[in-house]
């Protein structure tokens, strides 16, 4: 019985992690929308940083992909907390 209920535990967080990897790689997505406008807008209105700003857009999505799920989601709760912690 004490077997059923740990395997159902260990189902169960790998349900949860799975389902915040997709969370987190569909905000990846947004995320990447957001970083091609403002590379539009910083190339028309500020040209001066086009170049710094390309690469600086391009180096973290490069790493974004690197990293693995559970560095992703712990990242995610990283940057959740700042928010939060911004906002009071």
């Amino acid at each position: 019985m004490h077997q059923i209920s740990t395997k159902q535990q260990q189902q169960q967080q790998q349900q949860q992690k799975n389902t915040a990897t997709i969370m987190v790689d569909e905000y990846c997505r947004y995320y990447s929308d957001f970083s091609k406008i403002l590379g539009i807008y910083v190339k028309y209105f500020h040209p001066q940083l086009h170049f710094e700003v390309e690469q600086l857009l391009e180096a973290s999505y490069n790493v974004w992909h690197r990293l693995s799920d559970d560095k992703k989601i712990s990242l995610a709760n990283f940057l959740e907390e700042i928010t939060r912690e911004s906002n009071h």
